[in-house]
């Protein structure tokens, strides 16, 4: 289970899309937390000062012990590495370019 979470640029704090308070973020990712999910977060202006609503979140992220992926792009089409540089991923709802790779990965039962 996946919670794609985005700040922009005045504030506004959105998961899924869908406009939410810093109470009903916590309440989704706590139940994310007993799914074992993870949060796709995105901020606007990523290289400007952060919003205070930014550093919020990502205290709520930590506040539920959640594993994180940052994204440069709006699309969480990208994930930032831990050296800071980025690499492209295929996320579900958005078209491969064709010939790209999956990096998908198959668990055997």
């Amino acid at each position: 289970m996946v919670l794609h979470v985005k700040v922009l640029a005045q504030g506004s704090v959105l998961a899924n899309d869908e406009s939410v308070t810093f109470e009903q973020l916590d309440q989704r990712l706590a139940s994310l937390k007993k799914a074992e999910g993870t949060v796709l977060y995105y901020r606007e202006f990523p290289t400007g000062t952060p919003h205070p609503n930014a550093t919020r979140v990502i205290e709520i992220v930590i506040k539920n012990q959640l594993p994180i992926s940052l994204a440069t792009k709006p699309d969480f089409s990208d994930a930032v590495r831990p050296d800071g540089a980025t690499r492209a991923k295929w996320v579900p709802g958005v078209p491969r370019l064709p010939g790209a790779r999956t990096t998908a990965r198959t668990r055997s039962t």
